[in-house]
């Protein structure tokens, strides 16, 4: 007797699938302060300075409750133009984050926080957004991107895009970065491949029934 097959049924449920948005959030408030690196990982995220050249201090977790938030993430002594590069485990949808350390010794009216975000390396994304100068960590900026991205690209730039470390008085500027918060498209069955599987389950049972019969 020619056995039924149920391949094809659980070929349909893994199709007939959904996604829903899955929230994280990274704030540092459970990180160590200090020096981590010039790459480090928290959670699901791994942190990177762009660019290291002699005189660049990398990565820290600092206090920076004179700016309004407690431990924050930092590119620090960012002398040589340098940024901060998010890396993702898995594309996500959305991002934002809380920015800050714009001072007016170091920044110029129209400066601006730059975000791009990456899929494979290609540009998907990108945006800005003008720095209020009151050195305080209370800014945002993000973007969501249907298509989903993979890695993101922080930096503080002067009006064209320029990183401000390269202006010849601007030494010792930093980005500073909390409340990191994204979301994850997590795939799940639709109910309707559930009753599907389990409606010709049934028929399927019910034909082996017949044939022993």
């Amino acid at each position: 007797m020619k056995k039924a097959s149920y391949l094809p049924l659980l070929a349909l449920a893994i199709s007939l699938t959904s996604e829903v948005a899955r929230a994280d959030l990274i704030t540092f408030e459970n990180e160590a302060i200090g020096h981590k690196g010039e790459v480090y990982t928290v959670g699901q995220v791994t942190f990177k300075d762009t660019l290291i050249l002699p005189g660049d201090a990398g990565l820290y977790v600092l206090d920076y409750s004179s700016q309004g938030r407690d431990n924050v993430l930092a590119v620090n002594n960012d002398v040589d133009g340098s940024g901060l590069r998010m890396d993702f485990l898995q594309p996500i949808t959305s991002l934002s984050l809380m920015f800050g350390n714009d001072e007016p010794a170091f920044t110029e009216v129209g400066d601006l926080a730059w975000l791009d975000v990456f899929l494979g390396g290609t540009l998907v994304g990108h945006t800005t957004v003008v720095l209020n100068r009151n050195d305080l960590i209370d800014q945002s900026i993000g973007m969501t991107v249907l298509g989903g991205f993979d890695s993101a690209y922080f930096v503080h730039t002067d009006s064209v895009g320029t990183p401000l470390p390269e202006r010849p008085y601007h030494h010792g500027g930093m980005e500073v970065v909390d409340n990191i918060e994204f979301t994850v498209a997590v795939p799940v069955p639709e109910p309707a491949s559930f009753l599907l599987v389990g409606i010709g389950l049934g028929a399927l049972g019910l034909v082996a029934w017949r044939r022993r019969k």
